[in-house]
């Protein structure tokens, strides 16, 4: 402020000089952020100040041998409150890094953070963010008071306004008083007052992305370091906005890898997060027409789609308020033709702009059935334009105005900018559909891998027990098929068992082996049986059945197949008329060849055991004979070490306690080789006589 009468304001590093209706200073160097210009008023009292005399000077120079101690004072309370100002500068700066820190994928914050940082340091009674989108720019952060916008508003960059010029050209525009002159001069279509406005832009690699405006509600310029503290906030919002657009572009390529679903945890991750977060087309395609209508002051905005020879109505906003409900939605079907103009569109691929329906050199042969819909609706000018994806179109969106008001070329290329919206919209949902599709076969197989792992670490452990894995096989297939009920079977001569069942007290029944019921029709006939038609159906294709009795509405049943014979079956069930999908059928197809790969792996299992039980005796023998061999060998002489040694093994082969070798002497047999506890005295004849 002037030393004097405390109106003016000079800024360091301008020169100055004064004329009778206003002060112009023009920048000597201080700002470098492109070709700033200041346009400050005069001073009231006329003056220059020593700060404008010496061009950036600090605090008066008091002589040598005056100075006081209240101007020393003075000095350390300047000081003291450019320390307070800078900590603070420091903190707002601080608080706006900690903001890009700790969200780096989401920008609202930091510009919300800059916003309000901006308005309390530099003074202001008001400051807004905008983000370039185009030939527009959106605004998307404000604090304070005093704008005239709200946030999403979107503004046409061709208004000459101070803020969309420092946007377009790169540079920050400084109006300490907008009711001079010179201001209404510049910039004719924004409102003259006495108030001061800073405009800085957001400088990013590839150009300007935006800007920064901040307000005073008085003319009271903007000082140097303000200016700077605003231009390093446009610094951290333009490294905010492209954090958010390096981590956009990084999740696009995560996405992409996901496809190749090479590593199935990071695919379910990622598709858990892409379920987490449906995209709602009919919700876009709202806004979508909803802004169309606001930027091009449509009345009626209708989006359709092309549905094989029909077109239908994806989505419309009214002017009126009226929003259809989704059953409205699907009932508006046209057929494709000529005859109505989105189907002209559509078919031809071209845009149609009526100017006016009504007017007499309106030529209805180009655009049939436009005055019939006229009639309907009542609007007066309309222009319509295809969604095309990838050279086919899939669709016209269409804006009409209830007045005669025709669409020009700016709102034909919003129309056409909208249309590009929506094809992205409707592509994306066709995608995430098909991504969603994706992810359930995935996690199906996923889901049939761990079930198919689970029984084989059944058969692993437990190769001999077959109840086990018929069991975990049972378990595992009716949660994977969505069934309420699952069991496994075996065939028994004339019956039917049941070995597996996921109700514990079915465990041992039998039925019938008969084509009357399900089981038997499978096994007999070696092919899967699917019931689920009525009961009456059901009791006149299997009599024996007790599917219904049992509470049953459907049952799948497929055979044990082993070399064209049925050693059993498996059996899946539901209490609800559901048919069982053909996916799920081949489901159960595949858990019946593990069921049978179990019961032929019990069976050489068995058999491997029969055989090695054989392999071991015949080698034991073998031993044996080995060992007496031995013995005759190492004592040819000595028989009764030759017996002794027979008989031991003799016992052992035999798995006996006790053992006795007789000899016939005469009439009678006499003990040469004994074991056992009490064995008879070697020698000793017996009284019987022998048999002749």
């Amino acid at each position: 402020m002037c030393d004097g009468c405390h109106s003016g304001v000079a800024r360091p590093g301008l020169s100055s000089w004064r004329g009778e209706s206003c002060l112009i200073v023009t920048q000597t160097g201080a700002l470098t952020r492109g070709q700033s210009g200041t346009i400050v008023p005069p001073c009231q009292c006329g003056c220059v100040t020593a700060e404008q005399a010496t061009g950036g000077g600090g605090a008066a120079m008091a002589d040598d041998h005056s100075t006081t101690v209240e101007e020393l004072k003075a000095e350390v309370a300047a000081l003291r409150q450019a320390l307070a100002a800078a900590e603070a500068r420091e903190a707002a700066t601080s608080e706006v890094l900690r903001t890009i820190a700790s969200s780096p994928t989401s920008l609202q914050p930091v510009l919300d953070a800059v916003a309000k940082s901006a308005t309390r340091l530099s003074h202001s009674s008001g400051s807004a963010v905008s983000i370039r989108e185009g030939n527009f720019v959106r605004i998307v952060a404000r604090a304070g008071v005093g704008s005239s916008y709200d946030i999403g508003d979107l503004l046409d960059l061709a208004d000459r306004h101070p803020g969309h010029v420092a946007t377009l050209e790169g540079r920050t525009i400084h109006i300490p008083d907008r009711s001079i002159p010179e201001f209404r001069a510049a910039f004719p279509a924004t409102a003259a007052r006495s108030v001061a406005s800073l405009h800085v832009p957001l400088m990013a690699s590839t150009g300007c992305i935006g800007n920064i405006t901040v307000g005073k509600d008085q003319a009271v310029p903007y000082r140097p370091h303000e200016i700077a503290l605003m231009e390093a906030f446009a610094d951290q919002a333009v490294i905010a906005i492209e954090n958010a657009r390096l981590f956009s572009e990084l999740q696009a390529s995560n996405r992409e890898l996901t496809e190749t679903l090479e590593q199935q945890t990071a695919t379910a991750e990622i598709l858990r997060a892409i379920a987490s977060v449906p995209l709602d087309l009919r919700a876009i395609l709202n806004t979508i027409a909803r802004s169309a209508a606001r930027l091009t002051s449509g009345n009626n905005v209708s989006i359709w789609r092309r549905d094989g020879d029909t077109v239908r109505l994806s989505e419309r906003w009214q002017s009126s308020g009226v929003v259809l409900t989704d059953e409205q939605v699907r009932e508006h079907v046209r057929p494709l033709t000529r005859d109505i103009g989105v189907g002209r569109v559509i078919l031809d691929g071209t845009t149609i702009r009526i100017d006016d329906v009504l007017d007499a050199n309106y030529d209805e042969l180009r655009h049939p059935g436009s005055r019939d819909l006229q009639q309907l609706t009542g609007y007066r000018s309309a222009v319509s334009t295809p969604l095309v994806q990838a050279g086919v179109v899939i669709g016209a969106i269409s804006v009409t105005r209830d007045e005669v008001r025709p669409f020009d070329d700016r709102d034909l290329a919003l129309v056409e900018g909208f249309a590009n919206q929506a094809v992205i919209a409707i592509e994306n949902a066709r995608l995430f559909e098909e991504l969603q599709q994706s992810n359930r076969q995935v996690t199906a197989a996923l889901e049939q891998q761990t079930a198919t792992a689970e029984v084989l670490r059944v058969i692993a452990s437990s190769p001999t027990d077959l109840p086990a894995v018929l069991h975990a096989i049972v378990h595992s297939a009716a949660p994977l098929i969505g069934a309420d009920y699952a069991a496994a079977f075996r065939a028994e001569d004339d019956l039917i068992r049941v070995t597996a069942s996921t109700v514990s007290g079915r465990v041992g029944g039998t039925q019938p082996f008969v084509r009357g019921t399900l089981n038997g029709r499978a096994m007999i006939d070696g092919v899967t049986v699917h019931a689920h038609g009525t009961e009456a159906e059901h009791r006149a294709e299997f009599p024996e059945s007790r599917m219904f009795a049992l509470g049953f509405q459907v049952q799948l049943v497929t055979p044990l197949m082993r070399r064209g014979v049925a050693l059993g079956s498996l059996l899946v069930a539901r209490y609800t008329r559901k048919p069982f999908a053909e996916h799920e059928i081949r489901l159960l197809e595949s858990f019946a060849d593990q069921a049978v790969i179990a019961i032929e792996n019990a069976r050489l299992f068995e058999e491997l055991q029969a055989s090695n039980r054989g392999l071991s005796e015949a080698l034991e023998q073998q031993t044996v004979t080995g060992e007496v061999l031995r013995v005759i060998a190492a004592s040819p002489t000595d028989l009764q070490s030759v017996l002794n040694t027979i008989v031991v093994s003799a016992a052992r082969l035999c798995d006996a306690p006790n053992g006795t070798i007789w000899r016939v002497v005469g009439d009678h047999l006499m003990t040469v080789a004994a074991l056992g506890q009490r064995p008879p005295r070697s020698g000793r004849c017996c009284r019987s006589r022998v048999a002749r």
